[in-house]
C-alpha cells in the first residue's frame, strides 16, 4: 500500500473576522482516492487573489495516499469558476460596506450618518450599497449582529486556549483586550436603540439572533466556570446577562479595571458554587 502522510488542515480564523463571513465551501473535488472540499476565502487585497483552503471532506485530518499530491497540487493552481468568483465578490462588497457603516455610525452616530458617506469610505457606488441593503437600519443591524458574534468567538477561542483554570486575572486581561471593539459594539447597539425609541415601526434586531447569542454567551460563560471546578446556582443565560451588563456598564461609566474585577468575583462568587469533591 502506498505510504500515507496525515495531512492537517489549518487555516487562521484572519480572513473570516476581518470580513465577517464565513469561507464559501463548493462542491467536493474527487482527487485521486480523495475527496477534498474546495474552500474559497476572501482576500484583502482582490477577490480573485484569494487563496485556496483544502479541507479533507468530514473532518480536519485525513490520512492523504501519496499518489494524490500531484494530482491535488496543480488543481490548487486552478481558478474559481465565475459564478464561485460572483459570489466572494459579493460577500466582500457587504463585508466592506458593513465595516464602513460601523465605524461611520459608532463615530458620528445614525442620525449623522448618510449612505453616501457609507458607500464613499468602502469604495462602492449607491447601486452597490442599494443592491445588497435596503437601509441605514438594516446594514446596522447585519454588523451589530456580525460584530457580536465575531468578538464572542474571540472569546471563546481566547478562553479555549488558556492553559489551566481561568484565574481573574486571566480573565480580566481578556475583557481588556476585547474592551475596543466591545465599546464599538456598545455605540451601535446604542443608537440603534435610541433611533427604535424615536421610530417605533422600525425593524428591531431579529429575535432569533438575541437568541443565539444568549446561547453561544451562556454555553461560554458555563464553560469559564466548569474550568474554574464552579457550577451556578442560577440559569447560566442569567448569570451571562449579568456579567455582560456589568462589562458594557464599564465601558459606559468608565468603571476602572479594579472595580469591575471586584464586581465580576462578587457575581462568580455569589452565583455558583464549587463543585463537589468526590473524596470515595
Amino acid at each position: 500500500m502506498a505510504s500515507v502522510r496525515s495531512a492537517r488542515v489549518s487555516r487562521s480564523l484572519a480572513t473570516v473576522l476581518a470580513f465577517g463571513v464565513v469561507p464559501v465551501v463548493i462542491e467536493p473535488t474527487e482527487v485521486s482516492a480523495c475527496t477534498w472540499t474546495r474552500t474559497w476565502e476572501p482576500s484583502a487585497e482582490t477577490v480573485d487573489a484569494a487563496p485556496v483552503v483544502w479541507a479533507p471532506k468530514g473532518g480536519e485530518t485525513m490520512a492523504t495516499p501519496s499518489i494524490c499530491e500531484a494530482r491535488r497540487a496543480k488543481t490548487l493552481t486552478a481558478a474559481p469558476p465565475a459564478a464561485e468568483r460572483t459570489l466572494r465578490k459579493r460577500e466582500n462588497t457587504r463585508a466592506r460596506l458593513i465595516e464602513a457603516a460601523a465605524d461611520i455610525v459608532a463615530s458620528k452616530g445614525i442620525a449623522s450618518t448618510r449612505i453616501d458617506d457609507v458607500v464613499k469610505q468602502a469604495g462602492f457606488t449607491r447601486g452597490a450599497f442599494y443592491s445588497n441593503y435596503s437601509s441605514l437600519q438594516d446594514i446596522l443591524t447585519e454588523a451589530i449582529i456580525m460584530r457580536s458574534n465575531t468578538l464572542l468567538s474571540r472569546v471563546t477561542q481566547a478562553i479555549d486556549s488558556f492553559e489551566g483554570a481561568p484565574t481573574m486575572d486571566s480573565l480580566m486581561e481578556l475583557l481588556e483586550a476585547i474592551r475596543p471593539e466591545a465599546r464599538t459594539i456598545y455605540l451601535l447597539t446604542t443608537e440603534y436603540s435610541l433611533f427604535q425609541l424615536r421610530n417605533p415601526d422600525s425593524p428591531t434586531i431579529p429575535g432569533t439572533a438575541r437568541a443565539d447569542f444568549t446561547t453561544r454567551l451562556s454555553g461560554t460563560v458555563e464553560k469559564v466556570l466548569a474550568r474554574m471546578g464552579r457550577r451556578p446556582t442560577v440559569p447560566t443565560a442569567s448569570l451571562a446577562d449579568i456579567v455582560s451588563l456589568l462589562f458594557m456598564d464599564s465601558i459606559a461609566e468608565n468603571i476602572d479595571g479594579s472595580r469591575l474585577r471586584d464586581l465580576i468575583e462578587s457575581v462568580i462568587v455569589g452565583l455558583s458554587t464549587p463543585d463537589a469533591i468526590d473524596n470515595s
